[in-house]
């Protein structure tokens, strides 16, 4: 078969002569055809009624034909019937002469749909009328989904920016806040015990102290949703985590709602803080009961997967690997596309007013970034909600998770060099710390804690002080004075822990941390339990 590409190409080559195969044909010719069939492109000839004359090997199959199948039949036949008027305009212009290059859907034998980028031309014949045309045809498919692809991360690096912006406010509010709080709450054990449970006023302290706890709570969500909660890393048993917390979730849901655990073979751990995994699971598990009003199941599930190059390119943050999936699915009464698109909105809720501060989801984005993983939505309406939690598999062995025992409050007799550059903090903790019996001595900045290390006379046990002060932080200050005072220990305090804070390991494992608000009982114990282990 004489195609239109041949007969323009060897319209040239004949002229200078060149030798025949057996059958006549020319050996330029038979080399042309070849090398049109092996094109990485479609390549698609029609003749003047716009009826398929040839479609190289490329082009057939990708509308899912062999060249001989698309042979005799019209190009109108491939295209969508909705366009047909389009396509006749198109057509209809070739043969004016106008070589077009648009971007069009056509029709695979399946049924299915390929989206094509078509350049076409026109050919003519030796007396200049219309003799069909020629279109080199390219796949759009895998370009298409490449832009699908990098539209999604750039929407969660978005979302991602937007929610960094608001967490540096709501994490510098809430630093300010939990100074304020730990004086609240450390000055009003003092009065409690300085009265005693009898006295008239006690049972209005108490229910001060109460609202304390509470703003404390909003505070640390507020500081995990900015990403300025301080966490203590450390490798966790996956499955042992969710044993736990379903006992704990047991108690949330009401008797019309299942629960059912299923623990996966994990063979490794995650390294993630304790204490913000189990208020992940436990915000979802109370969106969960929510979003069941009249019952339903709810599965909590652990699975170890390997996410490959792929899924990371669609996940910002994401790094192929091994990794725990930590699924919680509810039969609740799902989300629509735009509540999914807001879900993790800092103060987004769907819930009636008072009923949810819109920090909930938004505190287990953070959570879950700041543990290294990423989290992932499928819902519809009526179909239920399912979170996928994806965390980073460590092969370190999990230590026991064991509880503190309770105890009487703490106490000693060591010299404590406090530093808190808030006088409100500084007053409660040295007025909490001597009433243990412990001996204090107070700087209200960094470069008065120095001038302590140097003229103090006796032996200074513990360095107390805030990470973040001005002109000179928590970390720098210990490794200043770490060659005056070579054996006292350190015990870090903060609201939150910053970036370069972070950076200089003032926050990380081995070292020792206390988190505003403090309690007496937690001061005390943090104190003693730092002084013990020297």
């Amino acid at each position: 078969m004489t195609t239109h590409v041949a007969r323009s190409g060897l319209a040239v080559l004949e002229s200078v002569g060149e030798r025949r195969t057996p059958d006549g044909s020319s050996r330029v010719e038979e080399q042309l055809r070849r090398v049109v069939d092996l094109a990485l492109e479609g390549v698609w000839t029609l003749d003047a009624s716009f009826v398929t004359e040839f479609a190289n090997t490329r082009m057939a199959a990708m509308l899912g034909y062999t060249p001989e199948e698309m042979v005799g039949v019209p190009a109108i036949d491939f295209s969508d019937p909705a366009e047909r008027a389009r396509s006749e305009l198109q057509l209809a212009e070739r043969r004016r002469g106008v070589r077009a290059s648009s971007e069009i859907k056509l029709r695979r034998k399946d049924g299915t749909w390929v989206p094509v980028k078509m350049e076409s031309t026109a050919l003519f014949d030796a007396a200049g009328n219309f003799d069909g045309a020629v279109a080199m045809v390219t796949d759009l498919t895998e370009r298409n989904r490449a832009d699908r692809a990098l539209k999604e991360a750039e929407a969660q690096l978005r979302h991602a920016q937007k929610m960094e912006a608001v967490g540096r406010l709501a994490g510098g509010i809430a630093h300010d806040f939990n100074n304020l709080l730990s004086a609240v709450l450390a000055y009003g054990e003092v009065a409690l015990e300085e009265l005693g449970p009898d006295h008239p006023v006690a049972p209005d302290i108490g229910e001060m102290r109460k609202a304390a706890e509470r703003a404390a709570v909003l505070t640390q969500q507020l500081l995990s949703f900015s990403r300025r909660q301080p966490l203590e890393p450390r490798s966790l048993d996956p499955n042992a985590l969710v044993t736990g917390v379903g006992k704990l979730v047991r108690r949330l849901l009401g008797e019309d709602i299942e629960l059912t655990i299923t623990e996966g073979e994990i063979d490794g751990c995650v390294r993630a803080d304790r204490g913000s995994l189990e208020q992940v699971l436990m915000n979802l598990a109370v969106n969960a009961r929510d979003a069941m009003p009249t019952g339903g199941r709810l599965a909590i599930r652990t699975e170890r997967v390997t996410l490959d190059e792929a899924f990371a390119r669609t996940h910002v943050g994401v790094v192929p690997g091994s990794h725990v999936a930590l699924t919680v699915s509810d039969t609740g009464i799902g989300m629509d596309a735009e509540t999914r698109a807001r879900a993790f909105e800092p103060f987004f809720t769907t819930k009636p007013a008072g009923r949810g501060t819109g920090l909930g989801l938004s505190t287990v984005f953070s959570i879950v970034q700041q543990s290294g993983g990423t989290i992932w939505i499928e819902s519809a309406p009526g179909a239920g909600t399912t979170f996928t939690i994806y965390l980073p598999l460590v092969d370190v062995a999990a230590p026991s998770l064991t509880s503190r025992p309770d105890g009487a409050t703490p106490r000693g007799t060591e010299t404590i060099l406090l530093v808190e550059d808030d006088e409100r903090v500084l007053l409660v903790a040295a007025e909490v710390l001597r009433r243990s019996g412990y001996d204090v001595l107070e700087a209200h900045s960094a470069g008065q804690a120095v001038l302590l290390c140097e003229s103090h006379p006796r032996p200074i046990d513990l360095l107390l002080t805030d990470v973040v002060m001005p002109q000179l932080s928590g970390p720098a200050l210990a490794q200043r004075v770490a060659a005056l005072r070579p054996a006292m220990t350190v015990l870090f305090m903060s609201g939150y822990a910053d970036d370069s804070t972070l950076r200089h390991g003032a926050i990380g494992s081995g070292v020792a941390y206390l988190a505003k608000p403090f309690t007496r009982d937690s001061l005390t114990t943090k104190v003693r339990e730092v002084l013990d282990a020297r």
